[in-house]
């Protein structure tokens, strides 16, 4: 199984799997706006807030990136940088950060449920990929899996 696994794991289905689910709250957003659209709330305080999340989101996507790509030259398992807070940093940065960080701008609830979605997606299709790494890493990857989490950047104590 870990022969079959590719650079990017599980990300290719993880995206088609939120994008097909996305099509449900854009369609619901654009046909009845005055029911998901938040007016209650300043723009700026939308725009601040998206602004933030991508200045995070998109550093840290680079950096996961370029990480990865190097240890997967060298066929080593990544565990430092970024690596060393959340184990899956690529579709951390996706799910946490950069989706909604775009979807702020749009102010609408519904699209907020499209990070959710994707986080439930991602619960479901990592197990493969983990599965491939511990089967590839053994008890690095275990002991690593221990101590770090799998996509919400918080130590465990």
């Amino acid at each position: 199984m870990a022969d079959r696994m590719r650079i990017w794991g599980v990300g290719p289905r993880l995206f088609l799997f939120s994008f097909l689910y996305s099509i449900i709250p854009i369609f619901l957003t654009s046909r009845y706006p005055e029911y998901f659209i938040v007016y209650f709330v300043p723009i700026s305080f939308f725009k601040t807030v998206g602004i933030a999340l991508l200045a995070v989101g998109i550093p840290f996507y680079a950096f996961s990136a370029r990480t990865l790509l190097k240890g997967f030259k060298q066929g080593i398992l990544c565990t430092d940088g970024v690596y060393s807070i959340v184990r899956h940093p690529l579709y951390c940065a996706l799910i946490v950060f950069i989706i909604p960080g775009v979807l702020m701008f749009f102010r609408s609830w519904a699209l907020f449920t499209i990070p959710i979605a994707a986080y439930f997606i991602f619960k479901i299709l990592i197990r493969e990929e983990e599965q491939c790494l511990a089967e590839r890493f053994g008890e690095e990857y275990l002991i690593y899996k221990s101590k770090v989490r799998a996509i919400l950047p918080f130590p465990r104590f």
